[in-house]
């Protein structure tokens, strides 16, 4: 096996232990969403890996084209020409779907229709961090499941399951010892109910259509769920999955913005003013020029063939930074949370503008019942009536909230538990698991540089999990 094919693996068992042991530690906390959709790109392209490189394949118990969906959810407008118009009509499709969740044809009652809501809104402070249908659209959650609430527990079960079967392929670790890896930041939220025919006309200065605010909303969401969960305290390995977090998600939104600036002369005067700040930074135009596109290409799809002379005698997971950018290590870092911020902030100010009457998002949304109206409460001091759904016996549980007529929000445990993994490999592979798990070995006791705290500490190895 060549080095570089050994970095990829290294790569592929650091990503997938932060996000297995950010997510059992998430209970329904709402990073849980974000990190189901990394967790769902990491492991797609692992076992894409795993089967293009090394001609093993490894069977979950996931739909692929489910897995595939949230993965391209989280790249946002980046990607094909029309890219941005498939988002928006992706947005389109799951906002008519939730309005029929929670206003379903049979419903009786009509005249009450103004109890219902169809919008729920999580906020730190008076900053946005998640909507359900932006969390839908990143689980890659389909039009048709959208409109059933009875699916959505299952749909991410499923999803959770195969990232935490992966896991186990690629990691030999406990549910226990997992778990003391990654993010385990579960800091207080505020929910508020809504109408998505009210808020989000509020938002934006109501220039943009509904399905579009929503494709800002989710970039602006994820963007925010890196900065305040994609960072750890527990091993220079996670770290480094953090960093290559942090870096993949502001590389889309980026992007992203980049390809709103294409479309600068049809976009409204105030979105005009925003955008183009946005896309004139001088940082976000380095994180998207060509080392840093060729960086993403490599560190997310794991294909590091391109650099394979450029790696040092002994690489480890944060080599590809320093061969594809030429930037160190906490020089790349201080300029990811630079540009995060100014992402976060850009988006933010634009996102705030209020609309044409004069109100703005908040005005339209309301705390959900029995809970205080000026709490910012953490989940376990919110009232609510819970149904839980078991999805199988070491899998996630899905905990769909709802109380009277206020919207059904939905606090969604992923518990990303690693289970054993039926393997298959083709007859024509000369590779074995065994010696992949052995070639991850060797580059995970390489000794990295920890950019985040000193000493200098070696990366966690599988055996110490």
């Amino acid at each position: 096996m060549e080095l570089h094919e050994q970095v990829s693996l290294a790569i592929a068992a650091a990503d997938l232990r932060y996000v297995t042991g950010s997510g059992l530690t998430a209970g329904f906390h709402p990073r849980s969403w974000p990190l189901l959709q990394w967790g769902a790109m990491v492991a797609y392209e692992a076992q894409k890996n795993i089967r293009d490189v090394h001609n093993i394949e490894l069977e979950f118990d996931w739909e692929e084209d489910v897995t595939a969906a949230a993965r391209h959810g989280g790249k946002f407008f980046d990607g094909r020409p029309g890219q941005l118009d498939s988002v928006v009509a992706d947005f389109q499709k799951l906002i008519d779907a939730t309005h029929l969740a929670f206003y379903p044809d049979d419903r009786s009652g009509r005249e009450f229709d103004v109890l219902r809501d169809d919008l729920s809104v999580i906020s730190d402070g008076s900053e946005l961090l998640l909507t359900n249908v932006t969390g839908h659209f990143m689980a890659g959650l389909p039009p048709h499941r959208g409109m059933d609430m009875n699916s959505w527990g299952p749909h991410l079960q499923t999803l959770a399951t195969g990232i935490g079967q992966l896991a186990s392929a690629l990691v030999s670790a406990s549910a226990e010892n997992f778990s003391q890896h990654g993010n385990h930041t579960n800091t207080a939220v505020a929910w508020w109910d809504g109408k998505i025919s009210e808020a989000i006309p509020a938002t934006f200065a109501g220039e943009l259509t509904t399905e579009l605010a929503l494709g800002v909303i989710s970039i602006y969401s994820t963007v925010q769920a890196a900065r305040r969960w994609a960072n750890v305290e527990c091993c220079g390995s996670c770290d480094a999955a953090s960093l290559k977090h942090r870096f993949v998600v502001l590389h889309h939104a980026a992007r992203s913005i980049e390809q709103l600036y294409t479309r600068v002369e049809g976009l409204p005067p105030i979105a005009v003013d925003h955008v183009s700040s946005l896309a004139e930074s001088a940082d976000l135009k380095t994180v998207t020029a060509q080392p840093f596109r060729r960086l993403r290409n490599g560190w997310l799809h794991l294909g590091l063939g391109d650099i394979a002379t450029d790696l040092p005698a002994r690489p480890n997971v944060l080599s590809p930074v320093l061969a594809y950018t030429q930037m160190e290590i906490p020089a790349f870092a201080a300029l990811l949370d630079r540009s995060l911020d100014q992402v976060a902030e850009g988006i933010g100010c634009w996102l705030a503008e209020p609309g044409p009457d004069g109100s703005a998002l908040f005005d339209h949304l309301s705390p959900p019942p029995d809970e205080k109206p000026s709490a910012a409460a953490d989940f376990a001091e919110i009232s609510f009536r819970y149904e839980t759904i078991l999805c199988g016996a070491n899998a996630c549980k899905g905990y769909l909230g709802a109380h009277r007529n206020c919207a059904y929000v939905e606090k969604v445990g992923t518990q990303l538990v690693a289970q054993s993994v039926p393997l298959s490999r083709k007859s024509s592979s000369t590779v074995t698991i065994s010696a992949i798990l052995a070639a991850m070995t060797a580059i995970e006791s390489s000794a990295v540089s920890n950019p985040f705290r000193e000493p200098s500490i070696g990366l966690t190895d599988r055996s110490s999990s």
